[in-house]
């Protein structure tokens, strides 16, 4: 019980920061237009939005948010107006969410070299929390920015000097035979950076690559992403060597690493699949399945999950945007810049 509410507190707090940093981009906006920017930075997919039983994850996203906005608009940080509008009070502190302060970095980086120092100073002053009263949010806007930095670096987004930052500037990164972990980290940063539309690309391309090259014919390989996809993302049709055919469907998530699926979403999309005929399953996500969705996985005999660290080495069986040598391998960035 103490670590669902520990949980919970997180998640409410996690939903009060995007809220705020939202509210500081586009000032006045109503509650529909919230729960759909936080359904997309929670990763909520097609099939769960569309997903109104009462314990479903939208359904318990959009009460949390309902219930950070009023504790919100009660300690003074929001005004809602007369239409609806939650505005956000001109002497609150300022949120910042990860992605944009991700992406200034990056674009900070991209010219000079500098120290961390310098480089909170100019977050500070890019997001205006130099201008409010309280030292709250410099404090939260530091924390992020230090710890984003430190990511960015172990992705090879930044290399360090020293006390300098700078932007890593190439197309093609080594990594010697035996630095797995940090390859996989890198490449699953730079999927998870396109979005599920072009993962869901991406994993089309590559399960069909891969049944080529385990001696299968490809009949059919289609993206079905979209609002009426029915929970399926894509589908796959093969042909072996004695004319047996397959009918494989896919689900995908590209989510960051600490965000599992659940045992819900996994059988909500195996009832699609065998709504929709499909002879087998797969599953695929860059982060991993919790406990009980592989215990259901387990229990399936037409049906897997592939987790980011399954997904990875598929990757680097089929050479997907990676090339190897006998010292190690190369990331191809265009790869994640050219359409699938």
């Amino acid at each position: 019980m103490k670590m669902k509410k520990a949980m919970t507190q997180k998640r409410r707090e996690r939903i009060r920061r995007e809220i705020l940093a939202l509210l500081s981009e586009e000032p006045g906006l109503f509650r529909r237009e919230i729960n759909k920017r936080l359904a997309v930075s929670f990763a909520l997919g097609a099939a769960e939005l569309s997903d109104n039983t009462p314990d479903s994850r939208k359904n318990l996203l959009f009460s949390a948010i309902g219930t950070v906005l009023s504790d919100l608009c009660r300690d003074g940080t929001l005004h809602r107006s007369a239409e609806g509008r939650y505005i956000l009070k001109k002497d609150a502190h300022v949120a910042v969410r990860d992605a944009a302060c991700r992406d200034f970095l990056l674009s900070l980086l991209e010219g000079e070299a500098l120290t961390r120092s310098e480089i909170y100073e100019s977050a500070e002053g890019h997001f205006g929390t130099k201008r409010t009263p309280t030292p709250k949010d410099d404090h939260a806007l530091r924390s992020m920015t230090g710890s984003l930095l430190d990511a960015l670096v172990r992705e090879g987004e930044l290399s360090r000097e020293g006390e300098l930052y700078r932007r890593t500037v190439h197309d093609r990164e080594f990594f010697e035979n035996g630095d797995d972990e940090r390859l996989r980290r890198l490449y699953l940063s730079l999927l998870h950076r396109q979005g599920g539309a072009f993962f869901e690309r991406f994993t089309v391309s590559l399960l069909r690559d891969y049944y080529r090259r385990t001696g299968r014919t490809v009949t059919v390989a289609e993206v079905s992403g979209g609002a009426d996809d029915g929970g399926i993302d894509g589908r796959i049709e093969t042909r072996d060597a004695l004319g047996f055919s397959e009918i494989v469907l896919l689900q995908t998530k590209c989510r960051r690493e600490h965000l599992h699926v659940t045992e819900r979403e996994v059988r909500g999309f195996y009832g699609a699949m065998r709504a929709k005929g499909g002879t087998r399953g797969i599953f695929v996500t860059t982060s991993y399945f919790h406990e009980a969705a592989r215990r259901f996985f387990d229990a399936l005999p037409d049906c897997v999950g592939i987790d980011g660290v399954q997904l990875f080495s598929l990757i680097r069986e089929c050479s997907y945007g990676l090339r190897h040598t006998p010292e190690g391998y190369t990331v191809d960035r265009s790869f994640f810049r050219e359409s699938l």
